[in-house]
Parts: structure tokens; C-alpha cells; sequence
């Protein structure tokens, strides 16, 4: 199937209570393991490389892996930047067909939309698409009012998806990257209230370690991408010690790293599932 732009793949939910399910990948067998796990579930799947992963992995190396295995796939696969600020490297991923998740959440509004609408430009001109973020994702360190101090306002969310023409707004309800310390329960009249108000679909990220029923809950309300990283690397890395550590096929990689890309399989596999996108395509 042709490699698709992640708002191609958000077209899949547009009428729907489902949302996408978008997994960060590392190298190779994390990307095979997402993509088979979408082909498993006949769902869209959207492949996000971090700038870290970027830089280490080579940028050509893990573009090409991930290139190769959306445009072989029998399903949507979309691959963008996650969490794009380095413009050197936004712009390298633009050139390589990647969609971008450009986020500005750091910067004052008017800056946040000035720079999106910068993206912006180059994405359209290319056939790609932009998410854009409004509000700061929190951390675990962060306690409850701390939390709330950078949950998105739902005036500056409506201003910003009105003066840029983005594919997707990625929000903060309590939503956070890592481990969640105690399980979030998610705003989700702030979430409803954006996601009425805005042209564009609705993404949370920080989906990893949230109760099933938060994701639900979210997708119900306007959350149209859900992104997952954390759990993925714990399903790898846990598989990895215990075949390690109770390996009897010599060390041969394909044993060992077959085992963990299977683990990996089966949590985007559950995550797809929470986000109800299985078996729509």
C-alpha cells in the first residue's frame, strides 16, 4: 500500500468514536513489530521518530526502515517527527516525506503560532501534514496543581486553530509523558469543549500506563490520535532481560530480539484495540 501522510490516515476516524493509535520506534524491530501488529489488527498506524531516535539511530538508517515498511505494509502507514523543535532536523524530515509534529508549547502563543504557520508552509508545499501543540504535556515529577497549571486553555487552543490551518492540535488534560505516578483521569470537559470549538482532529500523547477506560473516555470525546511510547520500551526491554537472562539459543539475535519485537507486537496490537481502530480498513 502507498506510504500515506498522517492526515490521511486521521481521514480513517474522522466519523467515528475511534481514534489512530501512533507508536514511537526506535529501529528495527520496534517498526516491524508496529506495523505488524496493524496489518494483525487491519488498522492505520502512525510511525513517530523522536529526535533522539534520529540522531542516534542515523537519519537515513531508521527514515529508510521505516520508509521500506510503510510503503510494503497492506495497510495506512503514516510516519512523522514527534515532538519536532530542532529546525535543522525539521526541515531534513520534511525533505524526506515525513509528516511533523512541531511543537511549540514552550513558546508565547503568538510565537507558537508564528512558527507553526512557518511549518506549516513547507508541509503543505510538500503534501505532508503538521500537528501543532498548544499547552505543555506534564511531567511525573509534577504534582496535581502543577499539573493543572499547564493544561491547555481552551481560548488559546480555539485562537491558534483558527489562525493556522493544522492537520491535528495536540493537547494537555493531564496527559503526561513517562510513568503516571497514580493513574491520570483526564479533563475531559476541557477536552470536549476544544475539540467542538477547533476544524482539526484532537491528539493526546502520553497514552502509555493510562487506564483503559481514560482512553475510551478521550477517544469518545474528540481525541482523535492517541500516542504510545513507554509502554513499547518496557515490553521490549523486560522481554529482552528475560531471554537474556534465560536464553538456550546461543545468543543468536533473531531469538533473543525476535522475542521482544513479539512483545512489542502485542502491546500495539492492545493499543490499537483501546483506541478502536482495529478493522477499520
Amino acid at each position: 500500500m502507498p506510504y500515506c501522510s498522517m492526515g490521511e490516515t486521521l481521514k480513517y476516524v474522522r466519523d467515528s468514536q475511534a481514534a489512530i493509535a501512533a507508536c514511537n520506534v526506535h529501529n528495527l524491530e520496534f517498526t516491524q513489530a508496529t506495523v505488524r501488529a496493524a496489518e494483525e489488527m487491519r488498522a492505520p498506524i502512525i510511525l513517530m521518530l523522536s529526535e533522539p531516535t534520529l540522531k542516534y539511530a542515523e537519519f537515513e538508517q531508521i527514515t529508510r526502515i521505516c520508509l521500506w515498511e510503510a510503503e510494503h505494509a497492506s495497510v495506512p502507514v503514516a510516519i512523522a517527527l514527534d515532538h519536532g523543535k530542532d529546525d535543522t532536523i525539521i526541515k531534513r524530515c520534511i525533505k524526506a516525506g515525513l509528516s511533523i509534529m512541531y511543537d511549540g508549547s514552550e513558546l508565547p502563543l503568538q510565537e507558537n503560532i508564528s512558527r507553526t504557520n512557518l511549518y506549516l508552509q513547507l508541509t503543505k508545499a510538500a503534501g505532508l501534514s503538521l500537528e501543532g501543540e498548544v499547552g505543555a504535556l506534564g511531567s511525573e515529577f509534577m504534582g496535581e496543581e502543577d499539573l493543572k497549571q499547564v493544561y491547555t486553555n481552551v481560548e488559546q487552543a480555539i485562537k491558534f486553530a483558527q489562525e493556522c490551518e493544522i492537520d491535528a492540535l495536540a493537547i494537555s488534560i493531564g496527559n503526561m509523558h513517562g510513568l503516571y505516578k497514580r493513574p491520570p483521569v483526564f479533563d475531559i470537559e476541557r477536552l470536549q469543549a476544544i475539540a467542538l470549538s477547533v476544524h482539526c482532529p484532537i491528539v493526546l500523547h502520553g497514552g502509555s500506563n493510562v487506564p483503559d477506560e481514560q482512553i475510551v473516555l478521550a477517544r469518545n470525546n474528540g481525541a482523535k490520535k492517541c500516542n504510545f511510547g513507554t509502554d513499547l520500551r518496557y515490553a521490549f526491554f523486560s522481554t529482552l532481560a528475560k531471554e537474556i537472562e534465560t536464553d538456550t539459543t546461543q545468543y543468536k539475535p533473531f531469538g533473543i530480539l525476535g522475542a521482544a519485537r513479539n512483545a512489542v507486537t502485542e502491546i500495539v496490537k492492545e493499543k490499537i484495540r483501546v483506541c478502536g481502530s482495529d478493522g477499520i480498513v
